[in-house]
């Protein structure tokens, strides 16, 4: 089975949800009308930092195993997992209580470290799942959770200061105006404004600028706020960018003169945007 998993921290609450986005469109879920929960207490349970791996490797190595045996069994499907400070929820939708109980507890022995309960009730409807599934800002901080680790893999570094660029769109000029004032208390720089005239009915573009670290929290902490302003008139955040590396502009201009060819070096900025990528979630 097709899995398309994704990852964002809950609007509001100190967890982060895995979910597999999409599954009660591609599958009969119907069959499979029971809410499973398997709850893991990890409150204190590792205190090293080798502790913590290999916790972490014991989770997934137990999250795989009841994934796989509980769906080749033809019993369930396993849909999310939960994760907070003091426990991790496996959450899947089952045909039958009681098997899969007595498969989760044979899988546990394997796994003794851990303290957990079971709970179960009919969701016919999957309501639950519904409940987990991304709202529009939670989807952004699914795109920032990707972007974050793309860069991370760049050779960006979290824990370094970067000037963010920011994009939003408005109906009109008086609320970009409005929008801009508001968010210069809040350091950001307005770059520029400009007016598109094939952009639908969002015509007025406003171009900000933040300096702020490269992490998952920071980035979510700012597109809150982002979204908060636009909604309030019917605007629409774009997305966010940054330069290039100084270091590989550097290199680049490096190479430009040596073949004393070097006139003029535009940057251009890196876009991430949701056009195009836009996430629909039911």
């Amino acid at each position: 089975m097709i899995r398309q998993w994704i990852s964002f921290q809950r609007e509001n609450e100190d967890i982060r949800i895995f979910l597999d986005r999409g599954v009660k469109e591609r599958i009969d879920y119907s069959q499979f009308s029971t809410l499973f929960n398997l709850s893991l207490n990890i409150y204190h349970i590792a205190e090293k930092k080798e502790q913590i791996t290999q916790i972490q490797d014991e989770l997934i190595a137990l999250q795989e195993k009841l994934d796989s045996s509980i769906l080749e069994a033809d019993q369930g499907v396993f849909i999310a997992r939960i994760d907070s400070e003091t426990r991790i929820e496996l959450i899947f939708y089952v045909r039958d209580h009681d098997k899969c109980k007595e498969m989760v507890q044979d899988a546990l022995n394997h796994f003794g470290r851990f303290r957990y309960a079971i709970t179960s009730r009919l969701d016919e409807q999957w309501g639950f799942y519904d409940y987990l599934s991304p709202s529009y800002l939670e989807a952004e901080f699914y795109n920032n959770y990707n972007a974050v680790h793309s860069f991370y893999y760049e050779g960006y570094k979290t824990n370094v200061e970067y000037r963010v660029h920011y994009y939003l769109r408005f109906q009109n000029s008086d609320d970009l105006l409005e929008a801009a004032e508001g968010l210069k208390r809040h350091d950001y720089t307005v770059e520029n404004i400009e007016y598109d005239a094939e952009g639908m009915n969002l015509k007025h573009v406003l171009h900000l600028s933040l300096a702020c670290f490269l992490n998952e929290d920071t980035l979510n902490r700012n597109t809150s706020l982002l979204v908060k302003t636009v909604t309030k008139v019917d605007g629409r955040y774009v997305g966010w960018g940054i330069y290039p590396k100084e270091r590989s502009v550097r290199k680049i201009k490096a190479v430009f003169k040596k073949i004393q060819n070097y006139f003029l070096f535009v940057c251009c900025i890196v876009l991430l945007t949701t056009v195009g990528v836009y996430f629909h979630f039911k």
